[in-house]
């Protein structure tokens, strides 16, 4: 009987000393957007994940690539020039998908593994993000959306404007599927713009932005319209096709 409460007594005193696994998360989230003279805005996201003690092969970022109009009518914007690198450089692999209306990098080896803190740098380039009313130009971004599982501990966006943009309204929204809150700082300095968050953000919630700008400030340069696969002319024939099949097998 001794020896049992002892083995007890061993196994919760030295439990005590047994390390837990650290939780994911992202330390710090910067973006840098920078709206250029010819209707196309730049993207840096600055992403420091911390893995804890665990080992992963890497991350995932989804970025939506459509927009949709107050007619509710869907486009899609034009992202290309991606590039993933490291604090000091150095590439890393990654892999581009195209579904429902988001492109997902998946970033990192299948024959690696990554510990610890890591600095992902994704720069991109975006064509017909600038929606343009007749009193206003405006970027509305989707700056740090709400696919992360994760916690934001730091989140941060800075948007440079032209010359010639003006001052004119700036916007934040946060929150998760529609983004309704605004518990966000903003800071103007002449042409750049910084959003901060107040507080950490939870998993599964994102942060976007909206930047005004002098009508003409920037090139018209529109995203082309949205279609699914039924949409276009193929999908159409397509559907055409199985009826007269179905028909004829019937």
């Amino acid at each position: 009987m001794k020896k049992l409460l002892f083995g007890i007594f061993f196994f919760l005193l030295t439990g005590l000393f047994i390390p837990t696994s650290a939780a994911e998360s992202i330390s710090d989230f910067k973006v840098y957007i920078t709206i250029q003279k010819d209707g196309y805005i730049n993207v840096e996201e600055r992403i420091l994940y911390d893995f804890g003690d665990l080992q992963r092969h890497g991350i995932y970022r989804m970025i939506p690539y459509t927009k949709t109009n107050t007619e509710g009518k869907k486009y899609k914007l034009a992202l290309d020039q991606f590039s993933v690198k490291d604090e000091n450089g150095a590439s890393y692999d990654f892999d581009k998908m195209t579904s429902d209306g988001d492109i997902t990098l998946k970033i990192g080896s299948a024959s690696s593994y990554v510990t610890g803190q890591k600095q992902y740098i994704i720069r991109y380039r975006a064509g017909g993000a600038i929606t343009y009313f007749s009193d206003h130009d405006e970027l509305y971004w989707n700056a740090i959306g709400d696919s992360w599982t994760v916690p934001i501990s730091n989140a941060e966006v800075h948007v440079t404007k032209p010359d010639g943009a003006g001052e004119r309204k700036v916007r934040c929204f946060t929150g998760s599927g529609e983004y309704v809150e605004d518990n966000c700082t903003i800071k103007q300095t002449g042409a750049s713009t910084t959003f901060s968050y107040q507080g950490g953000l939870n998993a599964n919630t994102g942060m976007g932005i909206v930047v005004e700008l002098e009508p003409g400030a920037v090139e018209y340069l529109e995203p082309e319209e949205y279609l699914t696969f039924w949409q276009t002319l193929g999908g159409k024939l397509t559907l055409i096709g199985i009826i007269l099949f179905a028909i004829f097998w019937y």
